[in-house]
């Protein structure tokens, strides 16, 4: 008696590899006609008995090879589990190690959110300020019947104009990226 290889101790690429074995095998074992043989072994007087044994012995060995397929295919999906779980595995080590990168980074956005709040603020006071004084001063000049100062009005800077639109489309992308469909099971980071 032959010893097989364990069924359990394969992976899904060999049982595969074997399954298609095995096709091969059934299928040339199913194109035999064995009366025939039989039949040409009587005509032409040939072992009919060796004969026999031989197709006795590829029937055997037909159902050996019927119960390995039958054992193969209910591996298979437990062999695929086996392999898969090491992958999610490595996944979820790499999602947690994301996760802290990820919360670190929202922490920083709120951290640096609150001082850049703060500072525009500080801008919009100060540019206000610019504004009320130079209505005051506009106002100041007509009573007086002076020409309006040119060194007054509202500060005004293009780049800060231009970074403004470009916190806009920022902040557009924060609020997408917030509220796009989240899956089940989503991971919550805690700060």
């Amino acid at each position: 008696m032959s010893k097989t290889r364990a069924i359990e101790t394969m992976n899904s690429t060999q049982i595969k590899a074997r399954l298609a074995e095995l096709d091969h095998l059934d299928a040339a074992h199913e194109a035999r006609d064995m009366d025939a043989e039989l039949s040409a072994a009587y005509l032409s007087g040939d072992n009919v008995e060796a004969l026999a044994n031989l197709q006795l012995e590829a029937e055997k060995s037909a159902r050996l090879l019927r119960v390995e397929r039958i054992s193969l295919t209910g591996a298979l999906p437990e062999a695929i589990k086996r392999e898969a779980q090491p992958v999610i595995d490595a996944k979820a080590e790499q999602h947690a190690k994301l996760a802290a990168q990820a919360t670190d980074i929202a922490q920083q956005i709120l951290d640096d959110w609150q001082a850049l709040s703060l500072l525009i603020e500080q801008w919009n006071g100060q540019r206000q300020q610019s504004i009320t004084l130079s209505v005051e001063a506009a106002e100041t000049a007509i009573k007086a019947g002076l020409p309006t100062p040119r060194q007054f009005g509202a500060f005004v800077d293009g780049q800060l104009t231009k970074t403004g639109s470009d916190m806009k489309t920022t902040g557009h992308r924060l609020a997408w990226a917030a509220q796009l469909d989240i899956p089940q099971g989503s991971h919550e980071l805690t700060h």
